[in-house]
């Protein structure tokens, strides 16, 4: 089965198989900044979102979309794979923190141990919380089955929103 990648485009995200790393399905190339932030594929019943490029306060709304659009279409788990990512700034943290809330358990990050982007994860106490794992084979593993709580699916704009202030 080819690999799906995430347009985002003024209708949200827009899944499009992805046949080289150069060009789209339609055999048109594509420059460097229109590349896919990810490309997302099925195994069983997870969801596999591979980042392919740095994260960061222009692409970061990609991965939320990626996200959204892999809880719609995906099973019951989504591994957001961050191997091939080279960096991840604050907003694209952000992201994650918020799909984490809203997944829970069904969202799994993995990223190798020595790799600069888990670095930025352990600098910023977020390893723990967001339970990285080592290898998408534990991602994998790491998910006991259990369906997502009910109404826990937002959109890509809530986990990109700005945090709202509580009135004291």
């Amino acid at each position: 089965m080819p690999e799906c990648a995430i347009y985002r485009d003024k209708q949200g995200w827009t899944p499009a198989f992805v046949l080289s790393d150069h060009g789209d399905s339609m055999g048109r190339q594509m420059r460097e900044d229109e590349r896919p932030v990810s490309t997302m594929r099925q195994r069983g019943e997870a969801c596999i979102i591979e980042v392919e490029r740095e994260l960061d306060v222009f692409t970061s709304s990609s991965l939320a979309s990626a996200i959204e659009g892999a809880a719609r279409i995906g099973g019951h788990h989504v591994v957001v794979s961050l191997e091939a990512c080279t960096y991840c700034d604050a907003s694209a943290l952000t992201v994650l923190i918020r799909a984490k809330k809203l997944l829970g358990s069904a969202l799994s990050i993995c990223v190798s141990h020595g790799h600069s982007v888990r670095r930025i994860f352990e600098v910023t106490n977020l390893a723990a919380p967001l339970a990285l794992r080592a290898s998408l084979e534990e991602a994998l593993a790491s998910h006991c089955g259990s369906p997502r709580p009910p109404g826990s699916l937002q959109t890509a704009a809530s986990m990109n929103a700005a945090p709202q202030e509580s009135s004291p």
